[in-house]
């Protein structure tokens, strides 16, 4: 788990929520089904990773491979039961046919230049 603080795109109020991720190299991944989601998009926002405060920009993945890439390496890292309890299990495939998830939005974090470097040597 890490922290995540990012600012209500109406209220400008600082909100700081634990979320799962993934990291691959310098960018953090993080997939939500609830309706914070919508403040995260294009916003600099601040983790708490490994004890440190890194910070980044949350982008919204809405591409299906990037999806199914983020799905598949879940699936790899917390297991089938997981992705199936939810809901992920279906976009695992980039190939399936039909729009992208409804309910359930996929973000990368890409950390800004020196801090993704220390990420990077922490997860090591």
């Amino acid at each position: 788990l890490m922290l995540l603080t990012f600012r209500g795109r109406k209220s400008g109020k600082r909100y700081t929520i634990p979320v799962g991720y993934m990291q691959k190299g310098t960018s953090l991944y993080l997939f939500s089904h609830a309706g914070w989601w919508k403040n995260l998009p294009d916003q600099q926002v601040t983790v708490r990773l490994r004890g440190k405060d890194l910070h980044g920009t949350a982008m919204r993945v809405e591409d299906k491979q990037a999806i199914a890439e983020m799905v598949q390496q879940s699936i790899a890292q917390r297991g089938e039961a997981m992705a199936q309890r939810m809901g992920l299990m279906e976009y695992a495939d980039p190939n399936r046919p039909g729009p992208l998830p409804q309910r359930t939005k996929f973000f990368e974090i890409k950390l800004d230049e020196q801090e993704a470097e220390h990420a990077a040597r922490s997860a090591r």
